[in-house]
């Protein structure tokens, strides 16, 4: 008789058996995993750069796949078990996929990727974020615009160079703790990274509505913060790690203003009123493509002697002009010039070996343009291959440019002369050790000052490059933006702090320190309207009056 006992047929409607401790382990840890991909409560940073963060994000969905594949065959759990689980996880990955999407995580400068905590809640019940200006207008009566002692009226200040002045007599008052910076007003302002330029007690900015719905040309009184007029437009280009919303600031001339949109729209605008003169979409009219970050250089009026006044704006592209130069008076093109990629600056007027020309940083060179003919006088193109060029050139004197980038590229400064009716260009030195990402430096004397990469505000010599100081690790400026007055640097931390420093080599003095822009990005220049700052970011727009001594 054979003592063996038969075993029952297995019943192929069970869930596969097996020990307790790994189907508990492999369904926590799968779990873990699944909601890390999906991303519902997400962490306030992910550390690392944008590729790096999608590779992750794919890699975590990928993973959650499988471990819903296997909880459903092989988990060992029972069918209401499996299919409860399974049933809940796709749940929560649609509700985080929709948050995901109508929230759009933010990035600061260094590519690390944050939800804005404010917004959350208004996205899950889908309230407005903020009331911006979701209706345009004109003005309900002609602006008096006319030019004041204080005006700034284009991007980095009165003269371009990220200087500005106080009233005849006036100085800052250095002690911040004594004499605070004194709130005026605040009000929401839609995203953007534009600036203001500054005509009368009229400040003319750009940003997006809330909603997405419409890119806006925004004029307002700065003894109040209101609306004066408000211009719509199509929606702007967006970018995950850059936003969303214009980068570029207005140009004001002789009563008319003009702006550039992130999708290259340029407009002419009466500026007492809102009311559109003319306008050319660059990019579509010369078959040029918007670059990665959107159109962020601001247009630069030149006066000429062949076409009056002309608008210069930086095109660039496969099959475009570096430069298009427009009349102001009625859009008309009068000049195109050049072949290079835009860069991201704005084109700089500037005179170098007794020649006026436009400098323009383009995203691989350097060139000089004649603004009467837009043809091109000299090129420097020793720039390391492949990154985005950011800050404005610094034109030192008559004869030397400094020039800076980010990414590890590092400042270059290029003597520019001309022999025997030739441009020659030579780098006289290169340097890793300054590296601006997307702020722009200032000259003050034999000094440039400005942010390494988002970690240190540094003080270097503009002759040889030398480091004369840093700033403490963990002072947080971030990619921040800075002004001089004086001997004193404003500097408009990233994350929303403004701090005042000196302007000196001989070493680091922060002497005050505010939270101006308790929430949002702040890469936004800052601008000074007489002993009033101007500050701004994505979320909201302050005025502070400086206590002066």
């Amino acid at each position: 008789m054979n003592n063996l006992t038969q075993s029952a047929p297995a019943d192929a409607s069970a869930p596969p058996q097996g020990p307790k401790w790994r189907r508990l382990a492999l369904l926590l840890g799968g779990g873990a995993i699944a909601l890390t991909g999906i991303r519902l409560t997400p962490a306030e940073t992910f550390g690392g750069n944008a590729n790096r963060f999608l590779a992750t994000e794919i890699c975590s969905l990928l993973v959650g796949l499988i471990f819903c594949i296997w909880l459903i065959r092989d988990s060992g759990l029972s069918r209401k078990l499996r299919y409860g689980f399974a049933g809940a996880l796709l749940i929560f990955a649609a509700a985080g996929a929709g948050v995901y999407q109508v929230e759009r995580p933010i990035f600061d400068g260094d590519m690390r990727q944050s939800f804005p905590k404010r917004r959350w809640f208004t996205s899950l019940t889908g309230g407005r974020i903020v009331d911006v200006a979701p209706e345009a207008r004109t003005a309900s009566a002609a602006l008096d615009l006319s030019p004041q002692e204080f005006d700034s009226p284009s991007f980095f200040g009165p003269t371009h160079n990220g200087h500005f002045r106080l009233p005849a007599g006036k100085k800052l008052a250095r002690d911040w703790a004594a004499k605070p910076p004194k709130e005026l007003w605040r009000v929401p302002v839609g995203p953007a990274w534009s600036s203001f330029a500054v005509v009368g007690h009229y400040g003319f900015t750009q940003q997006q509505t809330s909603d997405e719905a419409f890119e806006q040309v925004a004029c307002f009184d700065l003894n109040t913060g209101k609306h004066e007029w408000v211009h719509s437009d199509a929606p702007g280009h967006y970018w995950q790690l850059g936003g969303y919303g214009p980068r570029a600031t207005p140009t004001f001339h002789q009563g008319k203003l003009f702006t550039l949109g992130s999708n290259g729209l340029l407009s002419s605008f009466d500026a007492a009123t809102g009311k559109v003169l003319w306008s050319h979409e660059v990019l579509k009219e010369n078959q040029a493509e918007a670059p990665m970050w959107g159109k962020s250089s601001s247009p630069t009026v030149v006066d000429t002697k062949t076409h009056g006044d002309v608008v210069v704006v930086s095109v660039g592209g496969k099959n475009a002009d570096s430069l298009i130069a427009y009349r102001a008076d009625n859009g008309q093109v009068a000049w195109h010039a050049g072949d290079e990629p835009s860069g991201y600056a704005t084109p700089v007027v500037a005179t170098l070996g007794g020649v006026r020309q436009v400098l323009i940083v383009n995203f691989q060179s350097v060139t000089a343009h004649d603004p009467e003919t837009g043809a091109q006088l000299w090129k420097y193109d020793g720039w390391d291959k492949g990154q985005p060029k950011v800050p404005q050139p610094i034109v030192v004197d008559d004869r030397h440019v400094f020039v800076s980038a980010g990414y590890g590229v590092g400042c270059r400064l290029l003597e520019v002369t001309k022999d025997g009716g030739e441009w020659k260009v030579d780098e006289k030195y290169k340097s890793t050790k300054f590296k601006p990402k997307f702020m722009n430096p200032v000259l003050h004397g034999d000094y440039i000052y400005g942010l390494d990469d988002g970690e240190f505000l540094m003080c270097i010599a503009w002759k040889d490059g030398a480091v004369k100081w840093r700033s403490k690790r963990g002072m947080n400026y971030g990619h921040g933006q800075i002004l001089l007055v004086d001997d004193l640097l404003i500097v408009q931390c990233e994350e929303g702090d403004v701090a005042m420093v000196e302007a000196k080599p001989d070493g680091f003095n922060e002497l005050g320190r505010i939270t101006a822009l308790p929430t949002g990005v702040s890469w936004n220049q800052p601008v000074l309207w007489g002993t009033k700052l101007l500050v701004r970011n994505d979320e909201e727009a302050a005025c502070y009056e400086l206590a002066t001594e």
